[in-house]
C-alpha cells in the first residue's frame, strides 16, 4: 500500500482537508482532521451519516497517523482506499509543492 511521505515538519491541514472535499467524488465522504496525539485525517466509514459518526471512535473512521514524517494507519484501524490516498496526496501537494510531498511504495520504513 502506497503511503505519504513529507520533508516538512507542519502542514495546512485545514486547507488540505478543504481542497480534498471540494474535489472528491460526491459519493465519498467528507476529510476531517484526526484528533489525536500524533494527529493525520479521517474519512468516516461507508454506512454511517458522517454527522451521527463520533471521529473518536476508531471502528467507524479510515484514518491515517502521522509517525516520523510519514501518514500510515495503525494496526486494527481501517485504511484509506488508493484513490482516496491519492487524492489526499494531491491535496497536500497542491498545498505544499511537490518538492515537500511524497507518494511511496514499499515498506513504510527503510
Amino acid at each position: 500500500m502506497p503511503h505519504i511521505v513529507v520533508n516538512i515538519n507542519t502542514v495546512n491541514i485545514e486547507n488540505i482537508c478543504s481542497f480534498y472535499n471540494n474535489h472528491k467524488k460526491q459519493e465519498w465522504n467528507k476529510l476531517y482532521p484526526l484528533v489525536r496525539a500524533e494527529g493525520g485525517f479521517c474519512i468516516p466509514v461507508e454506512g454511517y451519516e458522517e454527522e451521527e459518526v463520533n471521529l473518536k471512535d476508531n471502528s467507524r473512521i479510515k484514518q491515517v497517523r502521522w509517525n516520523r514524517k510519514r501518514l500510515f494507519t495503525p494496526a486494527g484501524c481501517y485504511k484509506l482506499t488508493e484513490e482516496e490516498l491519492g487524492l489526499l496526496h494531491k491535496a497536500m501537494v497542491h498545498e505544499h509543492g511537490e518538492e515537500h510531498v511524497f507518494l511511496e511504495t514499499g515498506p513504510l520504513y527503510k
